[in-house]
């Protein structure tokens, strides 16, 4: 193998290992999503759980289903650790941890749209039974757990935004990290033959 050749692959190997060329690496680093907004994102997220606890705490009172309590309580314990994590380090979004973030976001969303559901249904059963006692109630809950999923909803949406941002990046620098590899394969492959047999 030629000096030339062993310098380009080492160069190419060099690239691939630093994983941003240096060329754009500002450009890349500008395509992943950045601490400030992942910041910003865990803000938003966390005042969205808060509404939800409530919206759980006030499910409790009101004698919903225990079952779906379980899952509601499940999603309230696990997330000031994911929170704390992403807190700790943003950048950890830019990993499974953002799809994490987005699914436990989209459950809240949709348990709180199902709590609202049957607050409505609970107390349209007893107006249709004449009776009053308990409406204010599960109407309070229904209103509750509706702007509770309508905030997470949003909030789940920003995350989607962010993290299809953060799969495209790394997409297309698995793609570039292959290639700079194919490319040193190539000149081994090519040096190789130039070689003189014995």
């Amino acid at each position: 193998m030629t000096a030339a050749g062993k310098m380009i692959c080492t160069t190419l190997m060099l690239i691939n290992l630093a994983v941003l060329p240096t060329v754009d690496a500002q450009q890349k680093e500008d395509a992943f999503p950045n601490s400030d907004e992942i910041d910003t994102l865990l803000t938003q997220a966390n005042r969205a759980m808060t509404q939800y606890k409530t919206t759980v705490d006030m499910e409790t009172k009101a004698g919903f289903d225990s079952d779906s309590l379980a899952i509601d309580r499940q999603l309230i314990e696990v997330w000031p650790k994911m929170a704390m994590t992403l807190k700790q380090n943003p950048q950890g979004f830019n990993s499974e941890m953002g799809f994490l973030l987005l699914s436990s976001l989209d459950d809240a969303s949709r348990n709180s749209a199902v709590c609202g559901g049957e607050a409505m249904r609970q107390s349209s059963i007893k107006l249709a039974k004449h009776e009053t006692d308990g409406v204010e109630e599960l109407l309070t809950l229904y209103d509750h757990c509706t702007r509770a999923s309508t905030l997470l909803y949003t909030v789940s949406e920003t995350d989607a935004s962010l993290y299809r941002r953060y799969l495209h990046a790394n997409a297309q620098l698995t793609n570039e990290s292959v290639a700079a590899m194919q490319k040193c394969a190539d000149t081994l492959s090519r040096a190789t033959k130039k070689q003189p047999t014995n």
